[in-house]
């Protein structure tokens, strides 16, 4: 194979590996929601959201500081057990 060959083969492995990592971070915030307690799940999306921002993926980290800044609203779920979804699915049938 020639140096351009094997250069190619080696983007397309980063890439997959770079696919894969933004995947399993993203399927692992689901169990965010699992947790019973607030505390728990705070803890939960500490250490999430250290692995989200030591992948190096500019996307997911975008993603884990919005979700940081949105953290006391995401908390309040634990406490109240309502979500918005019924709303919006209603307000997308309007539009």
């Amino acid at each position: 194979m020639s140096d351009e060959q094997w250069a190619q083969i080696t983007l397309l492995k980063d890439s997959d590996l770079k696919t894969a990592t933004a995947s399993a971070i993203r399927e692992n915030f689901r169990w965010f929601w699992e947790y019973t307690y607030a505390g728990n799940a705070k803890k939960f999306f500490s250490l999430w959201y250290d692995w989200a921002c030591e992948s190096e993926l500019q996307p997911i980290i975008k993603v884990a500081h919005m979700l940081t800044q949105r953290l006391r609203h995401l908390l309040t779920w634990f406490r109240h057990h309502i979500s918005n979804g019924p709303a919006e699915g209603f307000n997308s049938r309007i539009q």
